[in-house]
């Protein structure tokens, strides 16, 4: 205290009139909904189209890489328009590992694999990294190996933070 009767106590004891910060509410989407994200490299538009597991990629996965029993390859399918992104490194490809991520029913996030390849109409997307050039769209498979028992994922998009539940088909 200063002895002065003019002079604010600056003590850290009293309360502060200061906004307190919070995280930013998170919005939901639904599969088809385009959502736009802000990413360090620039802006981008992604759409989920669906997700789903396929017996028939477990098995070839399975031949070459092994795979533990109750576990299978899903394939997350995204619309991706590149409005902005543009990486100074990788010139023409768009990573989506600094804004997505998926988890499980039960919160555990699943990790995009390493290797992917074409999925009908959706371009490989392998480690969730891909061709596209700015203010191109692409449809995109991005493949995880999963536990098979999984039937709804979180796709969990930042900036602003979004998130899309989507239910596991099988294909």
């Amino acid at each position: 205290c200063s002895g002065r009767d003019d002079v604010a106590d600056t003590g850290t004891g009293g309360t502060s009139d200061a906004p307190e910060l919070s995280e930013p509410e998170e919005q939901k989407a639904g599969v088809g909904d385009a959502v736009d994200v802000t990413t360090e490299h620039g802006d981008l538009r992604v759409t989920v189209d669906g997700f789903e597991t396929s017996e028939r990629l477990r098995q070839e996965e399975s031949t070459f890489n092994g795979m533990s029993d109750g576990e299978t390859i899903g394939v997350l399918k995204l619309l991706v328009e590149n409005v902005s992104y543009n990486d100074q490194y990788n010139k023409g490809s768009v990573s989506l590992e600094e804004c997505m991520r998926i988890t499980g029913s039960d919160g555990v996030t699943i990790n995009p694999m390493s290797s992917a390849s074409e999925y009908g109409q959706y371009a490989a997307a392998a480690g969730a990294f891909f061709d596209c050039d700015e203010g191109e769209k692409v449809r995109v498979a991005v493949w995880y190996q999963m536990d098979a028992s999984i039937d709804e994922v979180t796709v969990m998009l930042h900036d602003p933070r979004t998130t899309v539940t989507v239910q596991v088909g099988r294909a």
